[in-house]
């Protein structure tokens, strides 16, 4: 992996981070929730599962969702997107010198069968 991939790739980790713990954070102080309640509502709020056990209660807290959960998803997904991607790379990376190395034993059993024949041909 090249290093502007790796660092497409911590700048995705790290702002999946940054959004959750933003959104832990905002309500913890603005619903009262322990950190744990905010953390699961934040995650399951931005990747728009929903559960429905926890809601905002008051006008502050409405309001803050839907700016959060606006810019949040949108960048949810952009993050989860340059992490797929990477992933995907990685494996292609991965199958072409797969391949690369199958093609070069294909070479080398190929040689050694024409040495074989030409050995047997001198003899």
């Amino acid at each position: 992996m090249e290093i502007k991939a790796k660092t497409r790739l911590i700048a995705a980790i790290a702002t999946i981070f940054i959004l959750l713990g933003i959104g832990t954070v905002v309500y913890h102080h603005l619903e009262g929730w322990g950190y744990i309640s905010s953390f699961y509502f934040s995650v399951v709020s931005v990747t728009t599962i929903g559960y429905g056990d926890l809601h905002p209660t008051s006008d502050v807290s409405r309001l803050f969702t839907a700016i959060y959960l606006l810019v949040g998803v949108a960048t949810m997904l952009a993050a989860l997107g340059i992490i797929g991607t990477a992933y995907i790379e990685s494996r292609e990376e991965q199958v072409v010198l797969w391949m690369k190395r199958m093609n070069l034993a294909k070479e080398a059993k190929e040689r050694n069968r024409k040495l074989s024949q030409y050995k047997e041909e001198e003899q």
